[in-house]
């Protein structure tokens, strides 16, 4: 694909979603393209008209198309980035939202302020595992328990955990909420952030 060619493609991309009222379109379009070419942002201006073949291009506009519904780019693209790492998703589990890079934050700051060794944390509703995962993997010395009610959710847990590397620090139970927690059980935090608005709104 010519230079000239491959930046329309991406202006038309771009109009596209904005048309549909996606206001992040720019930004969405480059995470399109590195996600199907495998590349950081930087190479798709340097040289990602060289990289574009007809699979690709079929790719990147059926993508554009099905984003233009307002279905979640995340679960089309199978991934989401969290607190610096790539995670799996799926319709089975919400996509992981900012505010709750800040909640890892408040949570590792208050860990290392008050220089807790090996803590115990328990995730509630943990959906895909990024707080589960975060915390492992930003305090190695840690023990989570990451529950959930669902054991789709879980499955893309123990994928996520498996992919950062942390699966020896968590532990994955099935419970609605506390219900299968060991009222013995003693942890130096817990953790939620459960979806908090209906499933109609989410979708768009």
């Amino acid at each position: 694909m010519e230079k000239a060619e491959f930046h329309q493609l991406i202006k038309d991309a771009e109009h596209k979603l904005r048309e549909a009222g996606i206001e992040t379109a720019a930004t969405e379009v480059e995470i399109i393209l590195q996600s199907i070419l495998d590349v950081e942002r930087i190479a798709i201006y340097l040289h990602g008209w060289t990289l574009i073949d007809n699979h690709t291009l079929e790719k990147f506009n059926n993508i554009v198309a099905r984003r233009a519904t307002r279905y979640p780019l995340q679960y089309i693209l199978g991934e989401a980035y969290f607190y610096g790492r790539k995670f799996l998703v799926d319709p089975d589990v919400m996509v992981p939202i900012p505010e709750t890079e800040l909640l890892c934050e408040l949570a590792i700051n208050y860990v290392r302020n008050e220089s807790i060794e090996s803590p115990q944390i328990l995730d509630l509703g943990t959906g895909s595992g990024v707080i589960a995962v975060t915390m492992a993997a930003e305090l190695p010395d840690s023990w989570v328990t990451a529950a959930d009610i669902s054991r789709a959710a879980l499955t893309m847990a123990r994928k996520n955990a498996a992919m950062s590397e942390v699966s020896g620090q968590i532990q994955f139970l099935v419970s609605n909420l506390f219900d299968s927690i060991d009222p013995d059980s003693k942890f130096d935090l817990i953790l939620s952030n459960p979806p908090y608005i209906c499933e109609s709104d989410y979708k768009t």
